[in-house]
């Protein structure tokens, strides 16, 4: 981006109803990119719930050929996105609706335009649910029940604990993880991913039908499967190198992310339960879940 752009950039951000249109024009725009006569290379899709390493996925994309258009959102149904937006709105304003959830809107109503016409790329990643909770609450700690910062932006590691603790016992615990798949990538494409095995030893899996083409992989496994699989999938002609991006440690609560992970500790039937799930069985192997338990668990 120049310059100019830049500067451009840096006004928009700083008035919310410009940074709302701008963010509804460009997602228009791109979404556009899913039409068969846009251009010879459609686009990569990568299209997974939050906090499971995509961010990787679409940098390590972009850096092997830059010419590839990468499209990243977390949600494309119409309830979802419904969900989505009003947790938006009610921790930030209306005005404070992500460009990506623009994008997912946008995208949702040209697949839906497009129905049949099209066979779109999809890479998407699951990861271990527990994790992943710890994670998606530092990513919007806003949306939490509780406030967990203080004036200064650091957690109360404590307090974050105590809520994470309270939230992985009930029972609807990783009812986000666990019903993502069939509330999103079922509704949108029609491909269950819990039809067909998961090649677990391998850490990713092929899957198609006449709408998408789509590539599943574990974020536990990146750095030795994103490179083969995205060979295999796109037909690159080299292993492109994983570019990690948005890792929660290294970010500036990095020290109150790592305390907060030290310190908690589930009773063993919590983690007995939410890694029996079929999520869980499905993507991950005896030894793995027996890991993750020993993780997390309170009698490790």
């Amino acid at each position: 981006m120049t310059a100019l752009g830049r500067l451009a950039m840096a006004v928009v951000r700083r008035v919310p109803p410009l940074e709302y249109w701008w963010n509804q024009q460009r997602a228009a725009r791109d979404a556009r990119l899913l039409d068969p006569d846009c251009s010879d290379k459609p686009p990569v899709l990568v299209y997974q719930m939050a906090k499971v390493g995509s961010s990787t996925v679409a940098r390590s994309l972009q850096q092997a050929d830059p010419e590839q258009a990468v499209l990243h959102v977390h949600f494309l149904s119409p309830e979802m996105l419904c969900g989505a937006g009003a947790r938006h709105v009610r921790s930030k304003g209306y005005f404070g609706l992500p460009y990506d959830w623009h994008l997912g809107r946008a995208l949702g109503e040209r697949i839906e335009k497009l129905d049949r016409a099209l066979q779109v790329q999809v890479v998407t990643l699951v990861r271990d649910p527990i994790a992943r909770e710890v994670s998606g609450l530092f990513q919007n700690p806003e949306f939490a029940s509780t406030e967990l910062r203080d004036r200064h932006g650091r957690y109360d590691v404590e307090r974050t604990v105590e809520f994470l603790e309270n939230a992985l016992c009930a029972a609807d615990a990783c009812d986000y993880v666990h019903n993502w798949f069939d509330r999103e990538l079922r509704k949108t494409f029609g491909i269950d991913v819990f039809a067909a095995p998961f090649q677990k030893e391998r850490g990713w899996t092929l899957l198609c039908n006449e709408r998408a083409r789509v590539l599943v992989l574990r974020m536990e496994d990146l750095d030795r499967t994103l490179g083969p699989a995205l060979v295999e999938f796109l037909g690159l002609d080299e292993e492109p190198k994983t570019a990690s991006q948005n890792v929660r440690s290294e970010r500036p609560e990095g020290s109150d992310y790592r305390e907060v992970v030290a310190a908690l500790r589930l009773p063993h039937r919590v983690c007995e339960r939410i890694y029996s799930h079929r999520f869980s069985r499905h993507f991950y192997s005896d030894a793995m879940l027996a890991d993750f338990s020993q993780r997390w668990s309170a009698t490790s």
